[in-house]
């Protein structure tokens, strides 16, 4: 199955606890969520930093953006909820 979508090259992939989704991150700044069985694209999560890193909480229900500058987790369980960031080098940010 060929998953198709992301504008940019994809960075990293992680399957999901219960193995029924993947995320994929891109450098077009996006995460994409897939169902693993039909191949749909479930969701898209726009306006991330570049070069995004992606993994699942142990439950299933939050995943984890990265990228060199700061990290955030994105709530899944009552809607996309992006929580706030982490910046990495605070000092870099001043």
């Amino acid at each position: 199955m060929t998953l198709s979508g992301h504008s940019g090259s994809v960075w990293s992939c992680a399957i999901s606890p219960d193995g029924k989704s993947v995320v994929f991150g891109s450098s077009d700044n996006t995460l994409k969520v897939w169902d693993v069985a039909s191949g749909t694209c479930l969701m898209t999560m726009a306006n991330l930093p570049h070069n995004e890193t992606a993994a699942w909480d142990g439950a299933g229900q939050k995943l984890l953006s990265a990228s060199e500058e700061a990290w955030r987790w994105i709530g899944l369980s009552a809607g996309i909820r992006r929580l706030p960031i982490e910046l990495l080098n605070p000092e870099s940010a001043t």
